[in-house]
């Protein structure tokens, strides 16, 4: 938009020129200018308009090249109105010009004055007319200037009389309507194609007959685009120009301003439709307290109707509703309150934020910052759960605190940094004391430095790597990695430790004083070591023993093997009865022995078993057969339930005749007069099972207990003709079977052994192996 100075100067100056041009076409009639251009008398010209002018004889073509040298040298009068620089200048100009159009320049007088230099073509030759009036040809140079600085507005500018016909253009006017300026004025064309221009007219006209600016916007394609226009037609004040002519119109290129309209109005709608979207409550209010904008978060936290906001109330009117809604704090001195808040929020020049603490026990959190186009932004939010939460997390935190402190485990955790930034009252105690480390939140490395001095030098006796792994602790917090030791300190103390990452990045370290217990379990440990050095001995011993015992044993049994079969004379019957008591005896201690030789055997890791594919039930048979006759003496039955043909296994055949052995005769020796004993082979789940039911005493569970256990006093090994060894010893070779036992006694005792079943398809003995 032009300001008023510019105007009333571009107004002035078109005024002035079109005056210019009227008072020369006037004055050229009337001293026979025109005349003279054609080839007429030039006196009067020269008389009235102070015109000089000069001609070059004899004219030349087109094509010759002109010489004015002659001419300026015969006309002293010409290097009085010209400097000699400027005459040259001129004609050099001349010698290139074409000569199709006048050639019009501006040369400097020796005044250093602004002279007018019109060089042009007639029947008669070439002419060059000077202007020689140093005033005169000022004012036209002034006018030169301003038709210069009009032509080169970007704005278009014209001009129009009383019969809204124009009398004047400049160039961007030109520009726009495709055509040249002596074009525009001889045809008419307005700014706006065919009825458009009409509209153009017609607000010249509204100007003219009310005598006022009139203006409206109109879009104009220029150069492919479509551009909009501001109009205007401005009413001709001055008399004097009034003659020449009525309205001067202009247009603005208002394009950019609209495009920065839209993108305005665009932004604003995309804004407001993003604050509406928000679980954030959001009014604004205008610079007089009225609100304008508010979302449906707005209206829900504080339970406002549309129809209300819509009748934009100010700040006071909105906490009145609120009151009543009973979403605003109780207050004692409500109308004071309401001023007071009216205005901390219209005053506001920096963000302001204040909690609503309600009747209900919500709570709503104000922040209040000045809005850019004027006013305030104020934003709600209903915080009641959040605080909710931080309440909650703030209690967990003190009770996971004060669990961490009634610990007896010293807890500390260790940032990423390497820092100290929790600890609990154990390890405060024990290492965190004022005096003890230069900050109140020491560096890990400053704290593993603190623990290296009381920690024990490594030794023999010593936790193995401890020093090495105090100095890994450093690493480890840093890495984010886990580790577990136990140090051992100068007082004798002994620390079990331990580090693990944190999801946050901090690291947790622990230890805890496992002093009583490590010096019991290092007493344990001295303790089972002589015990185990004591069974050592014992085994030892006992095999020492029992080969001692084997040696006079066997004379024994053959000297009384001897005496029995009469070698030294017939026994009477007294005497046959005694020596068969011995050789009983004698058996029993050759097979008590051979059990402690077995045993200890197998507790040294000396006996060897030659395994093979063992047929179970042929072993079982062959066991049933054996004791029968001793079963017969005493009328026990024995009955037996095989329910696989082919129980086939992989051990000592021997080894699982003893055993078989040893589990029969025991049920033989418990079992009362007609007693009953029953077997059972069967397979179950990959195992064959062998059990072997009495109907002796129950036992009791300290008898169960005992039952295997070597050298273990009870009722039942009491009694004459007992086991003894053999059911430890028989135990012993099932586990070296990778089988077990078990024994159940209620008002029968039942002892049961698993074997694994590897009955053989064929050949499959490689396989077993």
């Amino acid at each position: 938009m032009l300001n008023s100075l510019v105007f009333w100067l571009l107004i002035t100056f078109i005024a002035l020129l079109g005056g210019f041009c009227v008072f020369l076409l006037l004055r050229l009639r009337q001293t026979s200018f025109l005349p003279l251009y054609l080839g007429y008398s030039m006196q009067n010209a020269k008389q009235a308009m102070y015109l000089d002018f000069f001609r070059a004889r004899p004219p030349l073509g087109h094509n010759q090249q002109l010489d004015w040298r002659h001419v300026f040298a015969e006309n002293k009068a010409l290097n009085k109105i010209l400097l000699p620089l400027e005459i040259q200048s001129l004609e050099e100009t001349m010698r290139h010009h074409s000569w199709e159009n006048p050639l019009v320049g501006w040369y400097k007088s020796p005044e250093n004055q602004a002279i007018l230099t019109i060089v042009y073509q007639n029947q008669s030759g070439y002419w060059l007319m000077v202007l020689s009036q140093p005033d005169l040809s000022n004012f036209y140079h002034q006018l030169h200037q301003y038709q210069y600085i009009l032509n080169n507005l970007p704005l278009p500018i014209w001009a129009r009389q009383a019969d809204l016909k124009i009398t004047y253009c400049n160039q961007a006017y030109a520009n726009i309507v495709g055509r040249d300026l002596m074009s525009v004025m001889q045809e008419q064309l307005e700014i706006l194609p065919n009825q458009q221009g009409n509209h153009l007219k017609q607000l010249a006209q509204r100007s003219l007959n009310f005598g006022l600016s009139q203006s409206e916007s109109q879009y104009i394609v220029f150069n492919g685009k479509r551009l909009l226009f501001d109009i205007h037609e401005l009413v001709v004040s001055d008399h004097f120009m009034k003659k020449q002519m009525a309205t001067v119109g202009y247009g603005n290129d208002v394009t950019a301003l609209e495009d920065l309209q839209n993108r305005l109005s665009q932004q604003i709608g995309a804004h407001a439709e993003t604050l509406e979207n928000l679980d954030t409550g959001i009014a604004i209010y205008s610079g007089d307290g009225r609100i304008r904008f508010f979302n449906k978060a707005y209206t829900q936290i504080f339970a406002l109707s549309n129809d209300f906001l819509d009748k934009n109330p100010v700040i006071a009117e909105v906490l009145e509703q609120l009151r009543h809604t009973r979403r605003i704090p109780e207050q004692v001195d409500f109308v004071q309150y309401k001023k007071d808040v009216s205005k901390i929020f219209l005053s506001v020049v920096a963000r302001h934020q204040e909690l609503w603490h309600l009747s209900d026990g919500s709570t709503l959190r104000l922040q209040i910052t000045p809005h850019p186009f004027g006013g305030i932004l104020m934003q709600v939010d209903d915080v009641t759960d959040r605080l909710t939460l931080e309440r909650s997390y703030n209690t967990l935190i003190d009770v996971q605190r004060a669990s961490l402190d009634h610990l007896h485990e010293a807890v500390a955790v260790f940032g990423s940094d390497g820092r100290l930034k929790l600890a609990n009252a154990t390890y405060r105690k024990d290492w965190h004391s004022e005096n003890l480390f230069s900050s109140a939140t020491p560096h890990i490395s400053e704290v593993a430095a603190r623990f290296q001095e009381k920690l024990l030098p490594v030794t023999e006796k010593s936790t193995p790597h401890q020093s090495t792994e105090i100095q890994e602790v450093v690493s480890l917090i840093t890495n984010g990695q886990s580790k577990q030791g136990q140090a051992e300190l100068k007082d004798g103390r002994v620390f079990q430790y331990a580090v693990e990452p944190l999801p946050d990045g901090s690291s947790l370290f622990s230890y805890l004083d496992i002093s009583d217990s490590f010096r019991a379990a290092e007493a344990l440990k001295q303790r089972n070591e002589a015990l185990e050095t004591a069974d050592k001995m014992k085994t030892a011993f006992l095999a020492n023993v029992s080969y001692e015992l084997r040696t006079p044993l066997n004379a024994i049994v053959g000297f009384g093997e001897m005496l029995q079969n009469g070698y030294a004379g017939q026994l009477n019957a007294a005497q046959q009865k005694m020596m068969i008591t011995m050789m009983q005896a004698s058996t029993q201690l050759t097979k008590l022995i051979d059990d402690v030789l077995d045993i200890t055997a197998i507790e040294a890791g000396y006996l060897d078993l030659t395994r093979t594919s063992v047929n179970l039930s042929k072993l079982l048979d062959i066991a049933v057969q054996t004791h029968q006759p001793i079963a017969q003496l005493r009328q026990i039955t024995i009955q037996v339930t095989n329910q696989i043909n082919q129980a086939w296994t992989y051990g000592d055949e021997k080894r699982l005749l003893q055993v078989i052995t040893v589990f029969l005769t025991n049920a033989i020796q418990r079992s009362p007069l007609n007693g009953l004993i029953t077997v059972t082979l069967n397979s179950q789940l990959g195992l064959l099972v062998l059990s072997f039911t009495d109907q002796g005493t129950p036992l009791s569970s300290q008898e169960r207990q005992g039952l295997f256990e070597k050298f273990v006093a009870t009722e039942t090994r009491k009694k004459p003709g007992a086991a003894q060894l053999s059911l430890a010893l028989a135990r012993q070779l099932v586990l070296l079977h990778q089988g077990s036992i078990s024994v159940a006694s209620s008002s029968t005792t039942t002892i049961t052994c698993n074997l694994p079943d590897q009955r053989l398809e064929g050949d499959k003995t490689s396989n077993l192996r």
